[in-house]
């Protein structure tokens, strides 16, 4: 595997199902506290608060700094050991990034039909990865809307796309009607 591009950013990287979620979002939002909820429920994480993301012929990679590796930041908590807390298989040194999530406040998303896919792309190092914008707020629970993003996301790779089968019964539904 050559590496083509290398870049480090601000983010949080998991492994949900069995997929490399990037978590973007400004300083603060709670990118380490929704990992931390994720690990909690038996996921992993690669790498919080900076991801160096490798371009290779193929794909993008993700692994932590090797000076942070196995550290998860939470204010007021202060600094984890995640293998010591959660054990050594809540860890992972890479992962393929297949998902990016970004975390935002922002009450004026744009709103999409409500039957068409959410799923949008970000362009990291010149690799378009599918991507989703989650606002954040009082009451949302993050962490389980990005854990079924990553299951709608393997889905809707597979074909498997509830919207499109919604709208087509609505559809059938209308012309039975007429």
């Amino acid at each position: 595997m050559r590496v083509v591009q290398e870049k480090t950013i601000h983010g949080v990287l998991v492994g949900i199902e069995g997929l490399g979620v990037l978590i973007l979002g400004d300083s603060g939002i709670g990118k380490s506290e929704v990992a931390l909820e994720l690990i909690s429920r038996g996921h992993c994480i690669v790498s919080d608060d900076s991801v160096t993301i490798n371009r290779t012929d193929e794909f993008l990679i993700g692994r932590s700094p090797e000076l942070t590796a196995g550290f998860l930041e939470i204010r007021g908590l202060g600094v984890i050991d995640v293998g010591e807390v959660f054990g050594s298989p809540s860890l992972e040194k890479e992962r393929k990034i297949d998902l990016c999530i970004e975390l935002t406040t922002d009450s004026k998303l744009k709103q999409t039909d409500r039957l068409e896919s959410a799923f949008e792309t970000k362009d990291l190092l010149g690799v378009r990865v599918p991507k989703l914008t989650i606002p954040v707020g009082s009451g949302v629970n993050t962490a389980t809307i990005i854990e079924t993003s990553a299951k709608l996301f393997r889905l809707h790779s597979g074909g498997n796309d509830a919207g499109s089968r919604l709208a087509e019964k609505h559809n059938k539904a209308v012309r039975d009607k007429k």
